[in-house]
Protein backbone atom coordinates (compact mmCIF):
# COMPACT_ATOMS: atom_id res chain seq x y z
CA UNK A 1 0.00 0.00 0.00
CA UNK A 2 2.55 2.27 1.08
CA UNK A 3 4.35 1.68 -2.24
CA UNK A 4 1.19 2.21 -4.27
CA UNK A 5 1.07 5.58 -2.64
CA UNK A 6 4.79 6.38 -3.26
CA UNK A 7 4.14 5.56 -6.94
CA UNK A 8 1.25 7.76 -7.21
CA UNK A 9 2.96 10.60 -5.39
CA UNK A 10 6.19 10.38 -7.42
CA UNK A 11 3.34 10.02 -11.20
CA UNK A 12 2.04 13.35 -9.58
CA UNK A 13 5.55 15.03 -9.01
CA UNK A 14 6.95 13.15 -12.33
CA UNK A 15 4.22 12.48 -14.91
CA UNK A 16 2.55 14.98 -16.88
CA UNK A 17 0.04 13.36 -19.44
CA UNK A 18 0.71 15.73 -21.87
CA UNK A 19 3.46 16.88 -23.78
CA UNK A 20 3.38 20.40 -24.56
CA UNK A 21 1.68 23.26 -23.32
CA UNK A 22 0.53 26.66 -23.65
CA UNK A 23 3.11 29.45 -24.44
CA UNK A 24 2.64 31.35 -21.15
CA UNK A 25 1.31 29.56 -18.83
CA UNK A 26 1.70 25.99 -19.63
CA UNK A 27 -1.50 24.67 -19.98
CA UNK A 28 -1.78 21.63 -20.90
CA UNK A 29 -1.97 20.60 -24.50
CA UNK A 30 -2.84 16.92 -25.52
CA UNK A 31 -1.68 15.48 -28.82
CA UNK A 32 -4.46 12.09 -30.25
CA UNK A 33 -2.34 9.48 -28.24
CA UNK A 34 -2.38 11.48 -25.23
CA UNK A 35 -5.26 10.78 -22.27
CA UNK A 36 -5.94 13.73 -20.21
CA UNK A 37 -5.21 13.21 -16.02
CA UNK A 38 -7.24 15.47 -14.25
CA UNK A 39 -5.28 15.24 -10.82
CA UNK A 40 -2.01 16.00 -12.46
CA UNK A 41 -3.28 17.71 -15.80
CA UNK A 42 -6.27 19.82 -15.32
CA UNK A 43 -5.98 21.04 -11.40
CA UNK A 44 -2.95 22.45 -11.44
CA UNK A 45 -3.68 24.21 -15.00
CA UNK A 46 -7.25 25.65 -13.06
CA UNK A 47 -4.81 26.76 -10.19
CA UNK A 48 -3.04 28.40 -12.79
CA UNK A 49 -5.67 30.21 -14.20
CA UNK A 50 -7.55 30.95 -10.95
CA UNK A 51 -4.75 32.55 -9.67
CA UNK A 52 -4.40 34.57 -12.16
CA UNK A 53 -7.30 35.55 -13.17
CA UNK A 54 -7.78 36.93 -9.64
CA UNK A 55 -4.78 38.95 -10.04
CA UNK A 56 -6.24 40.01 -13.19
CA UNK A 57 -9.17 40.95 -11.13
CA UNK A 58 -7.47 42.91 -8.43
CA UNK A 59 -5.58 44.52 -10.84
CA UNK A 60 -8.85 45.89 -12.73
CA UNK A 61 -10.35 47.04 -9.42
CA UNK A 62 -7.35 48.82 -8.65
CA UNK A 63 -7.14 50.02 -12.35
CA UNK A 64 -10.77 51.17 -12.30
CA UNK A 65 -10.55 53.12 -8.98
CA UNK A 66 -7.84 55.03 -10.53
CA UNK A 67 -9.58 55.38 -13.65
CA UNK A 68 -12.67 56.86 -10.84
CA UNK A 69 -10.07 59.56 -9.53
CA UNK A 70 -8.62 60.74 -12.89
CA UNK A 71 -11.80 60.75 -15.19
CA UNK A 72 -13.06 64.15 -12.99
CA UNK A 73 -9.11 65.49 -13.75
CA UNK A 74 -9.02 64.48 -17.41
CA UNK A 75 -12.84 66.17 -17.32
CA UNK A 76 -11.38 68.90 -15.76
CA UNK A 77 -8.64 69.44 -18.55
CA UNK A 78 -10.96 68.84 -21.21
CA UNK A 79 -12.97 71.81 -20.24
CA UNK A 80 -9.55 73.98 -19.94
CA UNK A 81 -8.85 73.20 -22.90
CA UNK A 82 -11.37 73.92 -24.68
CA UNK A 83 -11.66 76.94 -23.28
CA UNK A 84 -8.28 77.75 -23.63
CA UNK A 85 -8.76 76.96 -27.49
CA UNK A 86 -11.57 79.67 -26.96
CA UNK A 87 -9.80 81.99 -25.85
CA UNK A 88 -6.56 81.07 -28.41
CA UNK A 89 -9.26 81.50 -31.15
CA UNK A 90 -10.84 85.01 -29.49
CA UNK A 91 -7.03 86.66 -29.20
CA UNK A 92 -6.33 85.01 -32.64
CA UNK A 93 -9.11 87.69 -33.42
CA UNK A 94 -7.80 90.33 -31.34
CA UNK A 95 -4.81 90.40 -33.21
CA UNK A 96 -5.96 90.09 -37.01
CA UNK A 97 -8.35 93.11 -35.93
CA UNK A 98 -5.29 95.03 -34.28
CA UNK A 99 -3.38 94.27 -37.65
CA UNK A 100 -5.83 95.23 -39.96
CA UNK A 101 -6.32 98.51 -37.58
CA UNK A 102 -2.81 99.25 -37.59
CA UNK A 103 -2.83 98.92 -41.49
CA UNK A 104 -5.83 101.38 -41.60
CA UNK A 105 -4.57 103.69 -39.17
CA UNK A 106 -1.44 103.69 -41.47
CA UNK A 107 -2.90 104.51 -44.77
CA UNK A 108 -5.02 107.04 -42.76
CA UNK A 109 -1.86 108.39 -41.50
CA UNK A 110 -0.39 108.42 -45.00
CA UNK A 111 -3.51 110.11 -46.57
CA UNK A 112 -3.55 112.64 -42.95
CA UNK A 113 0.20 113.83 -44.29
CA UNK A 114 -1.01 113.92 -48.03
CA UNK A 115 -3.59 116.06 -47.07
CA UNK A 116 -1.43 118.33 -44.88
CA UNK A 117 1.22 118.83 -47.69
CA UNK A 118 -1.86 120.01 -49.91
CA UNK A 119 -3.50 122.05 -47.55
CA UNK A 120 0.16 123.71 -47.05
CA UNK A 121 0.14 124.08 -50.70
CA UNK A 122 -3.02 125.18 -50.88
CA UNK A 123 -2.48 127.41 -47.86
CA UNK A 124 0.39 128.84 -50.00
CA UNK A 125 -1.42 129.61 -53.09
CA UNK A 126 -4.34 131.54 -50.74
CA UNK A 127 -1.80 133.57 -49.68
CA UNK A 128 -0.50 134.27 -52.60
CA UNK A 129 -3.80 134.33 -54.31
CA UNK A 130 -5.10 137.11 -51.15
CA UNK A 131 -2.32 139.13 -51.69
CA UNK A 132 -3.22 139.62 -55.58
CA UNK A 133 -6.87 139.89 -54.68
CA UNK A 134 -6.36 142.76 -51.58
CA UNK A 135 -4.60 144.70 -53.78
CA UNK A 136 -7.14 144.20 -56.89
CA UNK A 137 -9.91 144.87 -54.95
CA UNK A 138 -8.30 148.35 -53.53
CA UNK A 139 -7.60 149.36 -56.55
CA UNK A 140 -10.81 148.28 -58.09
CA UNK A 141 -12.32 150.31 -55.39
CA UNK A 142 -10.43 153.55 -55.43
CA UNK A 143 -10.71 153.72 -59.23
CA UNK A 144 -14.61 153.24 -59.04
CA UNK A 145 -14.62 156.49 -56.42
CA UNK A 146 -12.18 158.54 -59.22
CA UNK A 147 -14.55 157.37 -62.86
CA UNK A 148 -18.22 157.98 -60.49
CA UNK A 149 -16.78 160.91 -58.47
CA UNK A 150 -18.02 158.58 -55.38
CA UNK A 151 -16.09 160.69 -53.56
CA UNK A 152 -18.04 159.75 -50.22
CA UNK A 153 -16.02 157.25 -49.92
CA UNK A 154 -13.11 159.17 -48.92
CA UNK A 155 -14.69 161.95 -47.54
CA UNK A 156 -12.50 162.51 -44.35
CA UNK A 157 -15.04 161.58 -42.51
CA UNK A 158 -15.76 159.10 -39.80
CA UNK A 159 -18.39 156.38 -40.55
CA UNK A 160 -19.96 153.52 -38.01
CA UNK A 161 -18.81 150.25 -39.64
CA UNK A 162 -20.77 146.50 -39.06
CA UNK A 163 -17.75 145.45 -37.22
CA UNK A 164 -17.32 145.28 -32.79
CA UNK A 165 -14.93 144.77 -30.71
CA UNK A 166 -16.16 143.82 -27.39
CA UNK A 167 -19.24 146.77 -26.54
CA UNK A 168 -17.06 149.16 -28.89
CA UNK A 169 -18.43 149.57 -32.28
CA UNK A 170 -15.22 150.12 -35.02
CA UNK A 171 -15.32 153.51 -36.81
CA UNK A 172 -13.74 154.16 -40.67
CA UNK A 173 -12.25 157.35 -41.97
CA UNK A 174 -11.40 157.58 -45.53
CA UNK A 175 -9.67 160.28 -47.13
CA UNK A 176 -8.27 160.74 -50.92
CA UNK A 177 -5.51 163.83 -51.36
CA UNK A 178 -2.59 164.44 -53.71
CA UNK A 179 0.82 165.62 -52.69
CA UNK A 180 2.74 167.67 -55.41
CA UNK A 181 6.31 166.44 -57.03
CA UNK A 182 9.05 167.72 -54.79
CA UNK A 183 7.21 166.30 -51.33
CA UNK A 184 9.39 164.69 -48.69
CA UNK A 185 9.58 164.10 -45.33
CA UNK A 186 6.60 163.58 -43.05
CA UNK A 187 2.84 163.32 -44.77
CA UNK A 188 0.32 163.58 -42.09
CA UNK A 189 -2.44 161.38 -43.80
CA UNK A 190 -5.45 161.41 -41.48
CA UNK A 191 -5.26 164.33 -38.85
CA UNK A 192 -7.67 165.72 -35.85
CA UNK A 193 -8.56 162.15 -35.05
CA UNK A 194 -10.36 161.61 -32.01
CA UNK A 195 -8.54 160.68 -28.41
CA UNK A 196 -7.71 157.32 -26.73
CA UNK A 197 -8.80 155.08 -29.59
CA UNK A 198 -7.21 151.77 -30.41
CA UNK A 199 -6.22 151.51 -34.85
CA UNK A 200 -8.26 148.09 -36.19
CA UNK A 201 -7.12 148.12 -39.41
CA UNK A 202 -4.71 150.51 -42.23
CA UNK A 203 -4.55 150.75 -45.45
CA UNK A 204 -2.46 153.57 -47.49
CA UNK A 205 -2.03 152.82 -50.93
CA UNK A 206 0.05 155.80 -53.21
CA UNK A 207 -0.48 155.88 -56.64
CA UNK A 208 1.56 157.83 -59.00
CA UNK A 209 2.22 157.73 -62.76
CA UNK A 210 4.47 154.68 -62.92
CA UNK A 211 2.72 152.35 -60.28
CA UNK A 212 0.46 151.49 -57.75
CA UNK A 213 1.54 150.18 -54.25
CA UNK A 214 0.37 149.81 -50.32
CA UNK A 215 2.43 151.99 -48.29
CA UNK A 216 4.97 150.68 -45.28
CA UNK A 217 6.02 152.16 -42.44
CA UNK A 218 2.62 153.92 -41.46
CA UNK A 219 2.69 155.31 -37.93
CA UNK A 220 -0.44 156.39 -35.39
CA UNK A 221 0.50 159.27 -32.94
CA UNK A 222 -1.47 159.30 -30.83
CA UNK A 223 0.16 162.86 -29.17
CA UNK A 224 -0.78 163.91 -32.35
CA UNK A 225 -4.15 162.13 -33.21
CA UNK A 226 -2.73 162.33 -36.32
CA UNK A 227 -2.21 158.97 -38.72
CA UNK A 228 2.12 160.14 -40.52
CA UNK A 229 4.16 158.50 -42.75
CA UNK A 230 7.80 159.70 -43.73
CA UNK A 231 8.92 160.09 -47.40
CA UNK A 232 12.42 159.23 -47.28
CA UNK A 233 12.82 160.63 -50.99
CA UNK A 234 11.77 163.29 -53.01
CA UNK A 235 8.98 162.54 -54.80
CA UNK A 236 9.35 162.87 -58.61
CA UNK A 237 5.70 163.16 -59.59
CA UNK A 238 3.15 164.12 -57.22
CA UNK A 239 1.21 161.29 -55.60
CA UNK A 240 -2.50 160.51 -55.30
CA UNK A 241 -3.33 159.29 -51.25
CA UNK A 242 -6.22 156.58 -50.92
CA UNK A 243 -6.41 156.14 -46.68
CA UNK A 244 -8.71 153.93 -44.70
CA UNK A 245 -8.19 154.02 -41.07
CA UNK A 246 -10.58 151.50 -39.28
CA UNK A 247 -10.55 152.26 -35.35
CA UNK A 248 -12.82 151.80 -32.05
CA UNK A 249 -12.27 153.32 -28.74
Amino acid sequence: MLLLQNMISMRKENYQMFKKGTENFNLPQWDFDEHPDFLDDINPAFNVIDQNLNMAKADGADALQRLNVLTPVVEGLTEDVTHAKHDITDLQTRITNVEHSDVDTEARIVALEEHDRDLDRTLVGFDESNTVLSTTNKLTAYNVANTTGNTYLFDDTEHETNYRVGASTVKRRCRKFTTLAGQVGKVNLLDNLPTAITPFTINVLMKSEESVHEVQGIKYVSAENALTVELEAEATASIEWYVTFEYYN
